[in-house]
């Protein structure tokens, strides 16, 4: 495992897929025959998200490197040993080499050696870890049984010293650190999922979701670093669940019907979305098959 890279990806039945399909049925069931086809056609990572990855897997080594009393899960494996997984310089670069990385470098390894002296330095005495970028699941009643489960990959899950609480953290690498960007991942269902999973696999132990927000360093200013923890009403899981089991419910409805006859949102915040427009915007107007 030496030479491992610690995989920060998507997990098996995330809920960035399932969003899809709530967002526009039309757009994830041409994802789903372009990808029957061996013609996969996605967004293409520019280089905001590239840095979000190199964020990710170096925080990822960068907890990985404290040595363990007890065995720590990465990537779902047990291990004890700080010296098994690359420096996290070392994981970074060899990531961005690997995706082709457009961005300044430099910003990266100056944010994340920050990060590591005045963040994680006192994390080890605060926190103890349980995981580093391993997935969870539960499943989900009601629904066609190949869909009934849902899994995230969380970046860390730890237990607090102090309050002997376990929450999951999740990092989120920001362009300034701003009420805007704190409060778009309220609702986001990635964090509602989080919440489902903690307690469903912690019960009341289970303290909330730590949104990490990373903020790298540019446009004059250096890194800047905040911590805020999120919990989820019942209610408002309930209203997840209920939203989930919804949307799978419609994705079996078309599932044996071409994509053509599918409906969908045309909306210019869904066909042309927050960052990049919908990878099969061309394909569905244009009706490029």
């Amino acid at each position: 495992m030496l030479n491992s890279i610690i995989n920060p990806g998507p997990s098996r039945a995330s809920y960035h897929t399932l969003a899809r399909a709530a967002r526009c049925l039309r757009s994830y069931f041409i994802a789903k025959e372009l990808e029957r086809e061996g013609n996969v056609t996605d967004i293409i990572p520019n280089a905001a998200m590239q840095a979000g990855t190199l964020i990710h897997v170096g925080l990822a080594h960068m907890y990985a490197s404290v040595r363990a009393a007890n065995p720590i899960l990465v990537n779902g494996i047990a291990y004890t040993d700080a010296g098994e997984y690359l420096d996290w310089k070392d994981a970074v670069c060899r990531t961005a080499t690997e995706i082709n990385y457009q961005g300044e470098i430099l910003s990266i390894l100056v944010t994340l050696e920050t990060y590591k002296r005045v963040i994680a330095s006192n994390d080890k005495h605060q926190w103890d870890l349980l995981s580093i970028e391993t997935e969870y699941g539960y499943r989900l009643d009601d629904v066609p049984e190949h869909m009934s489960l849902r899994t995230q990959r969380a970046d860390l899950v730890i237990q607090d010293k102090v309050d002997g609480k376990i929450y999951i953290v999740d990092h989120k690498k920001v362009w300034r650190l701003s009420a805007k960007t704190e409060e778009q991942f309220l609702p986001h269902g990635q964090f509602i999922g989080y919440s489902i999973i903690g307690y469903r696999h912690w019960g009341k132990q289970f303290g909330g979701v730590i949104l990490n927000r990373v903020c790298l360093q540019g446009q004059g200013q250096g890194p800047r670093f905040d911590r805020t923890t999120i919990s989820h009403s019942r209610d408002t899981i309930k209203a997840f669940i209920l939203s989930m089991k919804d949307t799978i419910q419609r994705v079996n409805q078309y599932k044996d019907i071409h994509w053509s006859k599918v409906p969908g949102v045309f909306d210019e915040q869904v066909c042309r979305g927050k960052y990049e427009p919908c990878p099969y915007m061309d394909i569905c107007i244009g009706h490029r098959r």
